[in-house]
């Protein structure tokens, strides 16, 4: 581990904005000097009346306060439930929702610093349930680009069993309406209960 210190500039009225955009700069330049990862804290400096000393506040994006607070209550006996759960499904499944669940760990890891980066982990482990465990399409007709093949069959005069011949080829590896078994699996896999849960806000505060 290294640290790097650089001065900053006292000014009366700092704009955080600012700040941060020029820590992400900083960061971007070292990163491309160094060809190293570099990391450079969102924190804020402050001085509190009458004190002589500085203390460093950190800030980032404020999108799930939730996952700033402490620990649930029963956490002991979630965790086992949730790990029995993983030890008894089915082999085939466990990839995918292991895979997913570490895509969810890295929005978490992340969505301070890069909320754009985040949610797009978090689309990923969606779509990864939803082509799993949805209801995706697989057949022929489903495909945009079947009737575009089946004018080409009949232009080239080609039989029934070479039609299904070049169809079960171009098939092998098409993923057929992303979208909407995306959006299909999204919108109706979670629970009713779901809407009646809580909403946590923890804000911590400086003493």
């Amino acid at each position: 581990m290294s640290v790097l210190r650089y001065l900053d500039v006292v000014q009366e009225n700092i704009k955080l904005e600012e700040t941060q955009e020029l820590a992400d700069e900083l960061a971007a330049i070292f990163s491309l000097a160094t060809e190293r990862r570099i990391i450079i804290p969102k924190t804020q400096a402050l001085r509190i009346e009458g004190s002589q000393g500085v203390t460093f506040i950190a800030y980032g994006a404020a999108v799930d306060r939730r996952l700033h607070g402490p620990a649930p209550e029963n956490l002991e006996t979630t965790i086992h439930d949730l790990l029995s759960k993983f030890a008894g499904l089915p082999p085939e499944a466990r990839p995918v929702l292991g895979a997913a669940a570490k895509l969810h760990h890295s929005a978490v890891e992340i969505f301070e610093n890069d909320l754009r980066a985040a949610y797009l982990l978090l689309v990923a482990g969606i779509e990864l349930l939803s082509r799993e465990f949805g209801s995706p399409p697989s057949g022929w007709c489903d495909w945009e680009g079947s009737e575009a093949w089946e004018k080409t069959f009949e232009a080239t005069a080609l039989s029934e069993e070479q039609r299904s011949a070049v169809r079960s080829q171009l098939m092998i590896d098409k993923q057929l309406r992303l979208k909407a078994t995306f959006r299909e699996y999204a919108s109706t896999r979670l629970p009713e209960s779901f809407w009646d849960e809580p909403w946590e806000s923890w804000i911590h505060t400086y003493n």
